[in-house]
């Protein structure tokens, strides 16, 4: 067998793979972004693959050109067949060792990555369902407990909000003057940029990985198409090849939770911008959007005499000490019963006197809460250099008369 580095484009899928992979395209990509690339994938001598299909498209997906292959010759057709079948279904026979699992996942952070390992933690979860199992309803903590056993989309899975690509679209079309141009979105989990049939006059307006945004650009430039793409905030400015970088700040929510603070940058217009027409058309349509996404849950205040986890957090967190001995623990309290409703992870009934000096303690860790928010929000001003005014100085007098 020979390991080489090979172009993308002489890998060849086979096509008759019976193998459904697109549902797993983003997370084999998301786990090259973490971990690197390990696995090469396998062709035989005509560059057909033998094992690696998802791997190929998730390589795509991230903008690589080139990818580790080994070239695995002297195989029967029927041998061929046998191992991409073999490949996939011999994974499928092994069996995890959750307590091992347990050890192995303690501290590790897989981001984005949706990893269903089954049951491993179901008694923990039994444990917090209790009395919000059937109608779902419990407090925040509570919630965000059972967030940590949902399935999670990266932000690649999910689609732009239907809502606020229209409203990027029609401040676009308007803006430039593209009434009646083709619209094209090649972006699509498992689309392919480069080999989009582009019709004649046409324009790209979408929302593209912004991990390879700066080579997307440069496509289209070098293309000639003209674009407007959504584009990350905080780096717009250093997208060198975009004509026109529009500065707008909107919040966009996906479907998954995520946050992204958007601008654009187009193939026209000033190389420069912010435009508050585009922030409000486009904040709008994000916001209304986000509302009918977002889940409200009732939240919970507890009397000062019951002590949950997330008081006693409070005044770690910040600064303070509490200890009792004289209390007793409760899963819910008599006016919950009712309604069916519990404390999540239990509680403990204090008396008065130690209540109110944790109510002094809470209101302390308040405070230290606070100040703390204020001294990370400092603010550093930078100066300019003499090299930089004198280039201020030469950009003041290029304007001369100008009217600005």
């Amino acid at each position: 067998m020979e390991l080489i580095e090979m172009k993308l484009e002489d890998i060849h899928p086979y096509d008759r793979n019976p193998r459904k992979n697109d549902g797993a395209v983003s997370s084999v990509a998301e786990s090259i972004k973490q971990c690197g690339y390990v696995a090469p994938i396998i062709v035989d001598e005509d560059h057909v693959i033998l094992a690696g299909h998802t791997r190929l498209k998730a390589l795509k997906k991230l903008g690589y050109k080139t990818a580790p292959v080994v070239i695995k010759e002297g195989l029967t057709d029927e041998q061929k067949r046998k191992y991409r079948i073999l490949d996939n279904k011999t994974g499928e026979l092994a069996e995890w060792d959750d307590d091992l699992l347990k050890i192995e996942l303690i501290d590790l952070d897989f981001g984005d990555l949706d990893l269903d390992f089954g049951g491993i933690f179901m008694d923990e979860f039994e444990r917090g369902l209790n009395a919000a199992r059937e109608n779902g309803e419990a407090d925040e903590e509570y919630n965000g407990f059972i967030d940590k056993f949902k399935p999670k989309l990266t932000t690649d899975d999910c689609f732009t909000p239907p809502t606020v690509y229209e409203a990027a679209k029609a401040w676009a079309v308007e803006e430039y003057g593209w009434h009646g141009r083709p619209v094209v979105r090649p972006f699509y989990p498992g689309g392919d940029y480069q080999n989009e049939k582009y019709p004649k006059n046409c324009v790209v307006i979408d929302n593209p990985p912004f991990s390879i945004i700066s080579e997307i650009v440069g496509f289209y430039d070098d293309s000639g198409i003209d674009y407007f793409l959504f584009a990350p905030h905080l780096t717009c400015l250093g997208i060198r090849r975009a004509h026109s970088r529009v500065i707008c700040a909107v919040d966009v929510t996906y479907e998954n939770g995520a946050k992204v603070l958007t601008s654009f940058v187009a193939s026209s217009g000033a190389t420069i911008r912010a435009s508050s027409s585009l922030h409000d058309k486009v904040q709008a349509a994000a916001d209304e959007y986000a509302k009918n996404l977002t889940k409200t849950f009732p939240k919970y205040q507890y009397p000062d005499e019951v002590m949950t986890a997330t008081k006693l957090a409070l005044l770690a967190q910040n600064g303070q000490d509490f200890e009792c001995d004289n209390c007793v623990r409760i899963a819910e309290l008599d006016a919950q019963k009712e309604t069916g409703k519990a404390i999540f992870g239990n509680a403990y009934l204090i008396s008065s006197v130690r209540a109110a000096q944790a109510a002094q303690a809470a209101q302390a860790a308040k405070a230290a809460q606070a100040a703390q928010a204020t001294r990370t929000k400092k603010c550093f001003v930078w100066e300019l250099s003499d090299r930089e005014k004198d280039i201020i100085k030469e950009l003041d007098e290029k304007e001369g008369g100008e009217n600005v």
